[in-house]
C-alpha cells in the first residue's frame, strides 16, 4: 500500500496488504478501505496462473493496519465497487466457475456487503 500526499506532492509506503492480488473492487467506508476479491497468483515465478478468490480485506489509515472483513460470497474478479449510506455495493466482473484458469463467466449481479454492527 502507498500513501500519496497531494500538500507535498509525495509518497510514502503503509502496510501491505495479507493477501495479494490482481483485479480487486476497491472501495471506501467509514474511512477505511475495503478491497474485495480479485485473483490471487497461484504459482508466483511460474505461469502466474490467477484462481478468484472471495477475499475481504479492510486498511484502516489511521492505524496502519488490515483486518479480515466479511467473505464475499462468490470468487469475483475484475469488478467495481462503491459505498453509499454505509454499504459497499459490488457490481458486474468475472466469476470464475471452475477450476480451469479459462472458465470464466461476466456478470450482472450487485451484491451488497455491510460492515457487521459493533465493530470499531
Amino acid at each position: 500500500m502507498a500513501e500519496y500526499n497531494p500538500s507535498t506532492n509525495s509518497w510514502r509506503a503503509r502496510a501491505s496488504i495479507p493477501t495479494p492480488r490482481t483485479g480487486v473492487a476497491v472501495a471506501e467506508l467509514n474511512g477505511e478501505i475495503w478491497v474485495i476479491g480479485g485473483a490471487e497468483d497461484t504459482n508466483p515465478g511460474g505461469d502466474h496462473s490467477r484462481q478468484a478468490t472471495n477475499i475481504v480485506e479492510i486498511y484502516n489509515p489511521s492505524t496502519n493496519a488490515w483486518r479480515t472483513g466479511p467473505a464475499f460470497p462468490e470468487n469475483w474478479v475484475v469488478h467495481a465497487a462503491t459505498s453509499l449510506n454505509g454499504k459497499v455495493y459490488v457490481s458486474g466482473g468475472w466469476i470464475q466457475r471452475y477450476a480451469h484458469p479459462m472458465a470464466w463467466q461476466s456478470l450482472a449481479a450487485c451484491t451488497v456487503l455491510q460492515e457487521e454492527a459493533g465493530h470499531d
